[in-house]
């Protein structure tokens, strides 16, 4: 039976624990898991056009551009091109790398990983319960639990935006944030893919693992393509007050050859 993508946003306990088999969901003409307000939004200018702006706000200087020019490139620019903008401008390629054919960098799917997938996880990881989920670690439950398509509870806290889980699951757990689904999905898809912005996670994922940034998933989106239309614009400004990590953050994966 064909995969159709977990949402969370409805749904019970036991479609958690059993995957999203079995359900019917509209289909988006690009996606087709997943409901068309979630889908990875499309450039409201041509590629060529938006990249020309971009290319332009970032050597004239954000001094020479007036407070409408401004906020016209934050809102009409798909995120993802204004950080391979921000990239290509140093000289460096700006191409994402494949998360499904990326070699020894992401961790597979364990049996125990899989087995650690169990409803009292689960429910501590939806509810936000950080000293539940600090009992279970306790007693020796595996964190970095994933269902049958390598989906994590370390996503399902990424797209909930769920900042003191995310913090226990990575710093207390150490739970690896090199991990994908098997649509080549990472956390940081899910953290942009948040019903609000969320800087703090995002920041969490980039101090640890700045490369997700550059990871497309199976239908070659990369994370900030997930960023939802209205949050193009506080997105696009984020990544503007973090050029500089954005270019180191290439320069690392170049060093690491991600």
């Amino acid at each position: 039976m064909k995969r159709q993508r977990e949402i969370e946003i409805t749904g019970s306990m036991q479609e958690e624990l059993n995957g999203d088999e079995g359900r019917s969901r509209k289909k988006h003409p690009v996606r087709g898991e997943i409901d068309a307000q979630w889908a990875p939004q499309q450039l409201v200018l041509g590629q060529s056009l938006a990249t020309d702006h971009v290319e332009n706000f970032l050597t004239l200087g954000r001094s020479n551009c007036q407070n409408m020019d401004k906020l016209y490139l934050r809102e009409n620019i798909n995120p993802q091109t204004f950080a391979e903008t921000i990239i290509r401008k140093k000289g460096l390629s700006e191409k994402l790398e494949d998360s499904l054919s990326v070699d020894n960098f992401f961790l597979e799917p364990c049996e125990e990983s899989i087995a650690a997938y169990k409803s009292e996880l689960i429910q501590a990881v939806r509810s936000d319960d950080v000293p539940m989920l600090r009992v279970l670690h306790r007693e020796g439950h595996p964190m970095h639990a994933c269902n049958q398509f390598g989906e994590s509870v370390l996503h399902m806290a990424c797209r909930k935006g769920y900042t003191d889980t995310v913090r226990f699951l990575i710093h207390e757990a150490k739970v690896s944030l090199r991990i994908r689904d098997d649509l080549g999905r990472n956390p940081m898809h899910d953290a942009f893919w948040a019903q609000k912005p969320n800087y703090s996670i995002i920041d969490m994922i980039l101090d640890k693992e700045p490369g997700l940034l550059l990871c497309r998933d199976k239908r070659g989106h990369g994370p900030l393509n997930y960023v939802r239309r209205e949050h193009w614009c506080k997105w696009n400004e984020f990544l503007e007050g973090r050029e500089n990590k954005i270019i180191q953050e290439k320069k690392v994966a170049i060093e690491k050859n991600i």
